[in-house]
């Protein structure tokens, strides 16, 4: 049997018909209901009934995506009916054996069919991918051969997150990993195995390298095209969940934090579903949850474009500012400060207040560097991952929350919102208890068999190394004399290398052989001498190379060498120069390794019954441990990255990693200085500096002598074990403590140049930074606007973070005396930068409160930087006349409780319950930092990330990787500590609950609630509960939505029928009422395949046009809702494109179904004679073998309204549908001429005059003419259904059967829903109540003229216009200083034109102009022609600045002295401004609108046109714009071209009661008079379809 790819079966010779059993398959023919033909062995071609037996292939299959796929098929048969040919409840179409992958107990050969019996149904197995399930509480373990043979690493593999660390287990391997040591497995939510008998409705797209070739065209079922995908899939769910208030909350979270489809180039669906499953997982959680999952969604990332954005330290470019400002406005906090109840707070002078500025979106993007997607650093390079999609063929994770590359995160501190720094309130990093990995609450994360560090630096462990002997005493023997082989000449730029010939004998080695820093020499005549950068290489000849000698003229060298080593002596190479000590070692240090049953091993070993280890994945410490006797490195350590925990058993020990607790570092302090060795070339005296915090535990130790004449000399005689562990950093305390313990002293200033033998004098690890009593500090440049920049002279090699005249700059807290302007006491200009000041920085710091403050409220307003609980610290006593127990304040300190609190007091103050209660703990100190010497000073600004001092050594990747992985991992803790606080921050901040409450409200209740409304959900979401119903803690969803839905504005009878009380329907949620309240089941029981329907009526999930939604939550429509100052959201969606589209998509339901034959059908499926899904709700009203009658008709009209208007339908709009009704078969009524009457050049159809096969037509009078055009008569609907087909002909006979009234019956059903849907009260939640007063007739339509007419066309962009790289400054010399090309690159940096792109042009007054001639960007190809031609014009820098004299200083702070036009970096009031020109006008109408609007005043015909959308530029006072289709243009209201011309008339002349009725009736008359109006412009016939 062969199957063509379009599913056309070959004829099988019975012979050759594939066997199943004792059965044969004699035909097949794959697709959607397609037959299937089984027979008994050899009898396919016997004609005797029942002997061959047709069975229906229906549209179930199993995903491409399955390696394990199938058709069901269905029918009489049952698994008995077929006998197995191996494996239990396994039938096969040929007896051949071998292996069915992913078939249990089945055997075939490669290519052969399986069929497995499952609860009567047989499936299908073909070669396809197959899914597993791998959950966060059941992590997978398959290793990679498993999920796709032949591809390698594509494992589950995902990474430990917040999401899933808890259960994560050890495996998977073959799995190319993030981390290349981690050795944990863990889950995804909704990672589930797929199952056959679901169907493959949905795309899973997979590239072609991961489907085997017989899969690749096989296409058992029409599934959903990835582009509504999304919507299609969480429509099916809307349509059917029963937790429909879940789904409502997942539709209102989404369009609150929404992302899409549009303009994202992702072809996969997999990755929306799981955004949406964030918001059905916290529907009734916590907002803070939704928020941080939010935060690290990569699709999140893609789609608001802060995935892979990097500091600017990491990509010389400032960070992409685009998440930061949404977090803001639309997420959280929104534009406006708000009190509780969600009115605007105003300053002294009456002002709005905004939110944040432009200050505060530069400083918040910093906060969102650093994101890459799981298994890739920084969004680049990213590893592969297996079940999932992943239709380009990298697996590129877009499902599980994105990791932080700590390396790539801005350093450098962040303002908040409130005057104060993110960081604020956290204790400091300098303050941590001692033993603080030993504390209660201490964190570690296993890591596996391997370290953090990686297998190789374990692997040191127990061995020896030579310190004193460098290349392991490599011989050498010299052949000729030194000569100078670079840079030779006296002007050269670097120093003179030099080279010696050796014997080729020796040394026996290949390569190089490479010394790097001072070594010296060891002669066999007994001479030595200290030389630089030792080259040994054996590539061409063999030659000893360095680059000079200590004390010696670089002119003199060769003769001294060759004074000290004659040709022929024998050279070895030392690190020393007592040769004596050659033999001296010291052991490698271990990791931690806690002996067994001490307490930390017990917590993580966590033994299991036999003994052996558990080993968890994350341990929390749940009290406070101690030291075991014995263990000297415990109690002795600062900080603890690494513990070895070994297994009792004998099995192989477990690493751990730990974690500081979140903590800050104050970005200024007095230093010392911290070197490191190297193992490459950078600063030419060897060594790497930095000045560092010495409270932090930031270096080693290395200890000198003391009191030598020159200052200090390295300790060479007496090596002391200054390290109790691999890689150990200490304070510098600690590490003064250790020298003096031997009798030393930390080194100082000498000793910076002999790093290289320091290093090698310490049993600590010479690869890690080492502390010198050398002070150092930090100098600040401060720049416009109050701008700093951190300088550190000892590092400016080393770190480029802190560098001068960089853009690695943050906005500190200045105080009353502002920032430094010129150049005074302690600032100088920067030669350099002429806008900046170098100024000296001075920390000092002082106690806030000297007496126990008299309020919580009181001390959290005045302290700043958090502490760590007291009980964790020895000494700690409670301060006398205090309540340290339950008392508001509670007030510890050390020594004397009723002495002055000074800076090491810890103040506690009472939290609510809804804020977790107990304690929050802060230091009673303030640190300032004074600025020069004018009086110029701020708050010292906390971060969380290592800053200066503790930068990553630059090569650290070649040089020592294990210390660059540790770092990563500690910076990376930082990075997630600090994207913490920054969500807490704006979770906390006082504008989230009421912002929030409104949405929701709006979202499910009404679009204008009180304010008292607004307070209560808001309070419920502070507090947590409402009515008994919450979690109790602060941003309860549970709580919020309790107060949404019960209160009573959302319950109140009386408030119904407020007219404006309640809101506008959405038009996604109009059509769910639809399909659930009218039971729209699919045919075959597949999933419901929608179109494009963001495109037809306006919304779908996965589709929102901007991130600004489908509307915005302050529009307020022209007509009775914006003359009383209310709004609509929904309203934006009341134009023709999108009203007409919902109404025509579901009069096509309601007559064909779910179908895309139609260009107006709701469907994405087009199967000709088939409907996919039909209204099954019927309400049966007709009695038996009686015609529809008024009162049956009014019966009908009553269900729907309960069904589809909640009961609202007024009692005239339920006269006019039931005098639309038409009775089709009874007595003939009067006016039935003119009800049923064809427009000229038609005749009218009878009833009977509709057959197909002799049965008579199921639905209403047509009209037809010559050409065989049909459409309804005038009070019928076009409603025939395939397989029916239309007949002209001769009137019929009288066709009254019980069948003919049950046709009737559902004729009459299908007409109220036709009808009903076009009511007002379909479209608004409160009451109608229509008045006696007519409507006024709507806006004409300029009459069409042969007359001539100018048209202003206005393209308005979603985004900004970068003018300044469109019109840049020429290079000729001919632009005003420090204007110019020069300057341009300077700012714009990376994202600045070449020369080669640009072209110049010369205005006609360049003399007027900046610069007399420009440039353009070639590629603007069009618009240079017309500039050439005189046809376009260049209006730079025009913005919509109100006032003048704003400056750069002024423009940088959030309250300003000028007026300008409010939240100008908010993309959606940026557009308003523009839109409208008149920025400080609330409700101004747009520029085009006031220009028709003057036009008419003046007797002249103007009108508006918009593409698709309804724009603020086109809104007038007297013009109305006509919204056209961006697809079709000119779309109109089939119902209205239709019979139904008479009852929309009727509904909509009448005024409403509801203003949101009113306003849609409004909307919808305006516009079936236009497009009534367009057509006959057009010359389209009024009536035709």
């Amino acid at each position: 049997m062969d199957v063509d790819d379009l599913g056309v079966v070959t004829e099988v010779a019975a012979a050759d018909a594939p066997l199943v059993g004792r059965h044969q398959i004699c035909e097949v023919k794959e697709g959607v209901l397609q037959p299937l033909k089984m027979a008994p062995e050899g009898r396919c071609g016997d004609p005797t009934p029942g002997i061959v037996q047709t069975y229906t292939n229906p549209a179930i299959s199993l995903s491409r995506a399955h390696r394990t796929g199938a058709a069901i098929i269905t029918g009489a048969a049952t698994a008995a009916a077929w006998s197995t040919a191996a494996g239990a409840g396994t039938v096969f179409l040929n007896a051949a054996a071998g292996a069915a992958d992913g078939c249990p107990g089945a055997a075939a050969a490669d290519g052969a069919l399986v069929f497995l019996a499952d609860g009567g149904a047989l499936y299908r197995y073909d070669a396809r991918v197959r899914l597993f399930a791998n959950t966060p509480d059941a992590p997978s373990l398959l290793e990679a051969a498993a999920v796709v043979p032949g591809k390698a690493g594509m494992c589950p593999n995902v990474a430990p997150s917040f999401l899933n660390e808890r259960r994560c287990v050890r495996g998977g391997e073959g799995c190319v990993r993030f981390d290349e040591a981690l050795e944990v497995s863990c889950g995804s939510r909704g990672e589930v195995a797929n199952d056959p008998r679901l169907g493959d409705f949905y795309n899973h797209k997979l590239p072609f390298d991961q489907v085997p070739a017989e899969a690749q065209t096989l296409r058992l079922d029409a599934d959903v095209p990835w582009a509504v995908g999304g919507g299609t899939a969480f429509a099916n769910t809307a349509a059917a969940a029963r937790d429909q208030l879940r789904q409502r909350v997942v539709w209102a979270l989404y369009q609150i934090v929404p992302i899409s489809t549009v303009g994202v180039d992702d072809m996969r669906m997999e990755p929306y579903m799981n955004y949406l499953d964030i918001f059905a997982a916290h529907a009734f959680g916590n907002y803070r949850d939704i928020l941080k999952e939010v935060s690290y969604s990569p699709m999140m990332g893609i789609y608001l474009s802060f995935l892979g954005s990097r500091s600017y330290a990491a990509s010389a470019s400032l960070p992409d500012q685009n998440y930061a400002r949404e977090i803001m406005q639309l997420f959280t906090i929104g534009l406006w400060e708000l009190h509780r109840n969600g009115t605007r707070r105003l300053d002294a002078l009456g002002r709005e207040q905004q939110t944040y500025g432009t200050a505060d979106i530069v400083s918040f993007s910093r906060a969102w560097t650093g994101f890459a997607v799981t298994g890739g650093v920084g969004g680049w390079s990213p590893q592969p991952r297996g079940n999932m999609e992943s239709p380009l063929g990298g697996a590129v994770n877009t499902v599980d929350p994105m990791v932080i590359a700590g390396e790539y995160r801005d350093a450098f501190p962040k303002a908040d919102l409130a005057g104060g720094y993110i960081g604020d309130g956290y204790p400091l990093c300098t303050a941590l208890p001692p033993r603080h990995y030993l504390a209660k609450g201490a964190r570690f994360d296993a890591h596996g068999s391997a370290s953090i560090q990686g297998a190789d630096f374990d692997a040191r462990e127990g061995e020896v190394r030579r310190e004193l002997t460098a290349g392991g005493g490599t011989v050498m023997k010299l052949k000729g004399a030194l000569i100078c082989s670079e840079n030779c000449d006296a002007g050269a730029a670097g120093p003179p290398a030099y080279a010696v010939e050796l014997e080729p004998t020796a040394p026996s080695t290949t390569g190089v052989q490479e010394f790097i820093g001072h070594q010296y020499l060891h002669g066999d005549n007994g001479g030595v001498m200290k030389i630089r950068m030792v080259t040994i290489t054996a590539w061409v000849g063999q030659y000893l190379g360095f680059l000079g000698a200590e004390g010696s003229d670089p002119a003199a060298l060769p003769a001294a060498f060759a004074a000290t080593f004659p040709p022929g002596t024998t050279l070895t190479v030392w690190n020393t120069a007592d040769k004596a000590r050659a033999g001296t070692r010291f052991p490698v240090l271990p990791h931690w390794t806690p002996p067994v049953g001490s307490p930390i091993h017990a917590a993580l070993c966590a033994p299991a019954a036999g003994g052996a280890c558990a080993f968890p994945t994350v341990v929390t410490l749940p009290e406070t441990l101690t030291c075991a006797d014995g263990d000297d490195a415990c109690a002795a350590l600062d900080d603890v990255t690494t513990v070895e925990v070994v297994d009792p058993t004998g099995a192989a020990p477990h690493f751990y990693t730990y974690s500081l607790p979140p903590c800050v570092r104050m970005s200024l302090f007095s230093g010392k200085v911290a070197v490191s060795k190297h193992d490459l070339w950078t600063l030419p005296d060897g060594t790497r500096k930095q000045c560092a915090d010495p409270r932090l535990a930031a270096a080693q130790a290395a200890c000198c002598h003391a009191g030598s004449p020159g200052g200090v000399s390295v300790n060479m005689e007496a090596p002391t074990p200054q390290c109790k562990v691999a890689g150990e950093r200490m304070t510098f305390a600690t590490a003064a403590a250790r020298c003096a313990a031997a009798g030393l002293v930390v080194c100082g200033a000498q000793a910076e140049a002999q790093m290289q033998p320091l290093g090698n004098t310490t049993s600590c690890d010479n690869r890690v930074s080492t502390w010198l009593d050398v002070p150092c500090g930090l100098s600040i440049q401060v720049h416009a606007g109050g701008l700093v920049n951190l300088v550190s002279e000892a590092a400016e090699l080393m770190d480029n973070r802190v560098n001068r005249s960089t853009l690695n700059r943050f906005l500190p807290q200045w105080r009353e005396g502002g920032f430094p302007t010129e150049p005074g006491a302690g600032c100088v200009q920067e030669p350099a930068d002429p806008e900046a000041l170098l100024c000296t920085a001075t920390v000092s710091s002082r106690p806030v409160f000297t007496a126990p403050p008299a309020s919580a409220a009181a001390a959290e307003a005045a302290l700043r930087i958090g502490a760590f609980a007291p009980a964790l610290y020895t000494g700690y006593v409670c301060a006398e006349g205090v309540d340290c127990a339950a008392g508001d304040v509670a007030v510890w300190v050390t020594g004397d409780p009723a002495a002055a609190l000074g800076e090491s007091a810890i103040i506690g103050t009472k939290q609510a319950a809804w804020h977790g209660g107990g304690y929050r703990y802060f230091m009673n100190r303030e640190e300032t930092v004074a600025v020069g010497g004018g009086g110029h000073e701020f708050r010292n600004a906390p971060t969380f990330m290592p800053l200066a001092g503790e930068a990553l050594v630059p090569y650290a990747d070649w040089e020592h990787p294990g210390h660059a992985r540790a770092w990563r991992h500690a910076a990376t803790k930082a990075a997630e500590h600090e994207t913490d606080a920054v969500l807490d921050h704006y979770f906390r901040h006082t504008n989230t609950a009421p912002f929030l409450a409104h949405l929701l409200i709006q979202r499910l209740v009404t679009s204008n609630p009180s304010p008292r409304y607004i307070e209560a959900v808001a309070t419920a979401f502070v507090e947590g509960q409402y009515g008994g119903r919450g979690s109790g803690r602060y941003g309860s969803m549970e709580a919020m939505l309790a107060a949404v839905l019960l209160d009573r504005e959302a319950r109140s009878a009386t408030l119904e029928a407020d007219p404006g009380h309640g809101a506008t329907r959405e038009p996604f949620l109009k059509l769910m009422q639809v399909f659930r309240s009218l039971e729209v089941k699919t045919t075959w029981g597949q999933e419901l395949v929608f179109s494009a329907l963001e495109s037809k009526i306006g919304q779908d999930m996965m589709a929102v046009p901007s991130v600004f939604g489908f509307y915005l939550p302050t529009y307020s429509p022209k007509g009775p809702l914006g003359d009383r100052g209310l709004v609509s959201p929904e309203a934006t969606l009341s134009i023709a494109p999108r009203m007409f589209g919902l109404l025509n998509g579901l009069e096509t339901l309601f007559r064909l179904g779910m179908t895309s034959c139609e260009p107006t059908g709701l469907g994405g499926v087009c199967l000709p004679g088939v409907t996919s899904a039909t209204v099954t709700h019927n309400t049966r009203m007709c009695e038996p073998g009686k015609f529809p009658d008024a009162a049956m008709v009014a019966r009908v009209v009553d269900e729907y309204d309960v069904l589809l208007t909640g009961g609202r339908l007024s009692p005239a709009s339920k006269a006019a549908l039931v005098k639309a009704v038409p009775l089709y078969g009874a007595p003939p009524r009067a006016g039935d001429d003119d009800l049923y009457a064809c427009p000229a050049g038609y005749t009218l159809l009878d009833l009977c005059d509709c057959a197909a096969g002799g049965a008579p037509c199921s639905h209403g009078d047509l009209c037809y003419n010559d050409e065989g055009q049909y459409l309804p008569a005038r009070g019928c609907a076009m409603m025939w259904t395939p397989p029916y087909s239309i007949v002209p002909g001769r009137p019929g006979e009288a066709c009254c059967s019980a069948a003919t009234v049950e046709n009737a019956c559902d004729a009459v059903e299908r007409t109220v829903q036709e009808l009903i849907v076009l009511t007002p009260e379909f479209h608004a939640t409160n009451l109608r109540d229509p008045s006696s007063t007519k409507r006024p007739a709507p806006t004409p339509l300029p009459p069409a003229g042969n007359i001539g007419y100018k048209a202003v066309v206005a393209v308005m962009l979603a985004g900004g216009a970068d003018s300044y790289n469109y019109l840049v400054p020429s290079d000729d010399g001919s632009c005003a200083p420090p204007l110019g090309y020069a300057q341009y690159k300077a700012r714009r940096g990376n994202v600045a034109w070449g020369l080669s792109d640009l072209k110049k042009i010369t205005p006609e007054r360049g003399d007027a102009q900046p610069c007399k001639t420009f440039y353009m960007p070639k590629n603007l190809t069009k618009t240079h022609a017309m500039w050439e031609a005189g046809e376009v014009a260049w209006m730079a820098n025009v913005g919509n600045l109100v006032e003048p004299g704003i400056t750069r200083h002024n423009w940088m702070q959030k309250q300003k002295e000028k007026r300008i036009p409010p939240h100008l970096f908010a993309h959606n009031m940026q557009q308003l401004h523009h839109q409208t020109m008149d920025p400080l006008t609330q409700g101004a109408d747009g520029v085009l609108g006031r220009a028709a609007d003057a036009f008419a005043a003046e007797g002249q015909t103007a009108h508006i046109y918009s593409l698709d959308y309804f724009h603020k530029i086109a809104e007038a006072g007297a013009t109305t714009a006509t919204i056209l289709d961006r697809n079709i243009g000119a779309t109109s209201l089939k119902a209205y071209r239709g019979g139904y011309r008479d009852v929309i008339d009727e509904l909509l002349s009448t005024a409403s009661g509801s203003y949101f009725a009113d306003t849609y009736q409004q909307a919808l008359q305006q516009s079936v008079s236009v497009a009534l109006a367009l057509r006959q412009q057009l010359g389209v016939d009024v009536a035709a379809p």
